[in-house]
């Protein structure tokens, strides 16, 4: 077994942690919805890759719930 605790922390870990804790919430909050947008967006574009029709749809708005989008996909006709 690994005792985690006399393990070396990863530099690069580290180092990206240390610049998310720098950057201020909202920036960091809105960091993160652009990151979503684009693993979304990649997730979309492979399904229709695949032969699949796919949308992203925004159901609620955003002052309802930030996390208002939804992917849907279905066989082409």
């Amino acid at each position: 077994t690994r005792n985690r605790g006399t393990e070396k922390p990863d530099p690069e870990i580290v180092g990206v942690e240390r610049i998310i804790r720098g950057i201020p919430g909202v920036e960091r909050s809105a960091l993160g919805f652009m990151c979503k947008d684009i693993i979304d967006t990649g997730r979309m574009l492979w399904l229709r890759s695949k032969g699949l029709d796919a949308d992203l749809v925004s159901y609620v708005p955003s002052d309802v719930s930030p996390e208002n989008h939804l992917l849907m996909a279905k066989c082409r006709s």
